[in-house]
């Protein structure tokens, strides 16, 4: 088992700061989407589920999305056209270079990341085991992270960017107004209401950044799936005890994640 750093020339000219862990040459793919402005290994937690199956010849592969963690792109950059585009360059990769298995592909998504999977299912419907974490399937619409949505989206009508302040790090961001437009277009729980596969939505049940409730609307859109289970772990906040110092509840978030896939993948 290898784990590989390289950067992928995205669609749009940019590098994408990207992680492979590799599993068996044309083996199954599970790729991961981090959340807002997280980092791509999310705390090392894919990391961990990523090593756990590259033993069964998985191939992984993670990436900075714009903006984020070790991307080489300003925040600006940071749409969700510009992170499924992303993700359709990091597929053909992986699938060019790795001969990956079509009847084998997975995705893993936590908070954002889990809104842009659901949303990748509907363009891939090939996609076979899918795993939600904490996904942000509904927003609020006069609210995004505490920002006042109506003030984000008259600013971004204005100048096409608006000022964003992040509340987990405390920095104040020029966010896309394309960002604010994709929210609205695009609709995850029509996504998964087409969705095919297998499904795990994993939500904790103290999340204050996520309401568990959209954990239960994507669960409630999943009726067509193969089979889905949705598993609430008790104590756990938005961050499944990384902003805690509970690496329990970060075990059992990934522990469940790799036992389904080594079930449905």
């Amino acid at each position: 088992m290898a784990t590989i750093e390289l950067n992928i020339p995205s669609a749009r000219g940019s590098q994408l700061n990207s992680l492979i862990v590799e599993g068996a040459a044309g083996g199954p793919l599970v790729m991961m989407i981090h959340g807002f402005k997280a980092n791509r290994t999310e705390d090392g937690r894919f990391l961990q589920v990523a090593r756990a199956l590259a033993e069964d010849g998985v191939n992984s592969i993670m990436f900075s999305q714009a903006g984020c963690g070790e991307s080489y792109e300003d925040f600006i950059d940071y749409t969700l056209d510009n992170s499924l585009s992303d993700m359709e360059t990091c597929l053909a990769w992986m699938k060019e270079h790795y001969h990956t298995d079509d009847v084998h592909t997975g995705l893993i998504g936590y908070s954002m990341g889990g809104r842009l999977v659901s949303l990748f299912t509907e363009r891939h419907p090939e996609i076979r085991t899918l795993a939600l974490w904490a996904a942000a399937s509904v927003l609020d619409t006069n609210d995004f992270l505490g920002n006042d949505s109506r003030i984000l989206r008259q600013e971004a009508a204005e100048k096409g960017w608006c000022s964003f302040y992040n509340a987990f790090d405390g920095q104040t961001l020029r966010m896309n107004g394309i960002l604010l437009d994709n929210l609205d277009q695009y609709d995850p729980l029509e996504s998964l209401r087409k969705y095919r596969g297998a499904a795990l939505v994993i939500h904790g049940s103290r999340d204050i950044t996520v309401d568990k409730s959209a954990s239960f609307a994507a669960y409630e859109a999943l009726k067509s799936a193969a089979h889905r289970k949705l598993f609430i772990i008790d104590e756990a906040d938005h961050g499944f005890g990384a902003w805690e110092n509970r690496p329990e509840l970060s075990e059992k978030l990934t522990g469940e994640t790799i036992q389904f896939f080594r079930n449905y993948l």
